[in-house]
Order: structure tokens, then C-alpha cells, then sequence
């Protein structure tokens, strides 16, 4: 949170119309930026726990991971091709719903409260299903023991 401010403070310090950019966001809109990534976080976490569950060590756990990676660049490739932005079906997607709200809210198109809640709610499920199926993974012997 702490760096959220900072990072805020210093890029509205930032002579922009200088540079030729319109970079204006209101308070309203950086906590809706903030409410949109809390549920993605989460979200992701829970993913990387139940990636890791399977590695049978380090360095494939490692493996792992590094294809995880790629999940969050995959809308930014995506929209370089695609234009995500006004595409009120992506919201229940986790990840993508995110990426395309965002580029509404830093496009100066703001959608509406109900995508927010769309796509926090998705993600926040997404989230609960990936932790209780690790939690059922962890209940097998297999997977605790190695067998």
C-alpha cells in the first residue's frame, strides 16, 4: 500500500503534458485500480500454491513457475494484437477481466461498478476453488510423501 502511494506521488510529479502524454487519474480512480488487483492478487497466489503442490522438487517447482509467468504478460501480448479495452464479457475472466478493466480506467473510459464486482468476485471464486482443491491434493499421501 505504502508503495502504491509513493508511486502515485511520483508520477503525478512527473511534467507529462511536457512529454506530449495525458496522464491524469483522480483519487476515485486509483482505488478502483487498487480494489481491481486486491481479488487478482489473491487470485494469483493461490495459483502459484497449486502449482508448486505437484513439483516434486526446487528446481521443477522452478519449472513450474516460470510458465506461471507468463500468465499475467499473456493480455498485454494479447491486446497488442486484440484491442481488450469496452469488452464488458471479459470481466468474469480472471487475469484478462482485470487487464481490460484497468486499460478502461487508464483509458479515461471508466466502466462500470458492476465489472468491478464481476470481476473481483470470479477472481475471488477462482481463487477459493484453486486453495481448496491444494488443500484436497495435500489430504493425499502421494503428494505429501513423494510416492
Amino acid at each position: 500500500m505504502l508503495s502504491l502511494i509513493i508511486t502515485v506521488n511520483v508520477l503525478r510529479r512527473i511534467p507529462w503534458h511536457d512529454l506530449g502524454i495525458r496522464f491524469r487519474l483522480s483519487d476515485g480512480e486509483l482505488f478502483s485500480l487498487l480494489l481491481l488487483i486486491l481479488p487478482l492478487a489473491l487470485f494469483l497466489a493461490a495459483m502459484v500454491l497449486f502449482a508448486s503442490t505437484f513439483a516434486r522438487s526446487f528446481k521443477e517447482a522452478q519449472g513450474y513457475l516460470g510458465m506461471l509467468m507468463l500468465l499475467p504478460m499473456l493480455p498485454g501480448m494479447l491486446a497488442t494484437v486484440y484491442p481488450l479495452s469496452r469488452r464488458p464479457w471479459l470481466a468474469p475472466v480472471p487475469v484478462l477481466g482485470q487487464y481490460a478493466l484497468a486499460s478502461d480506467v487508464l483509458g479515461g473510459q471508466p466502466p462500470g461498478a458492476w465489472l468491478f464486482l464481476v470481476a473481483g468476485v470470479s477472481a475471488l471464486a477462482c481463487a477459493l476453488l484453486l486453495v481448496w482443491l491444494t488443500a484436497r491434493a495435500m489430504s493425499r499421501e502421494r503428494i505429501i510423501f513423494g510416492r
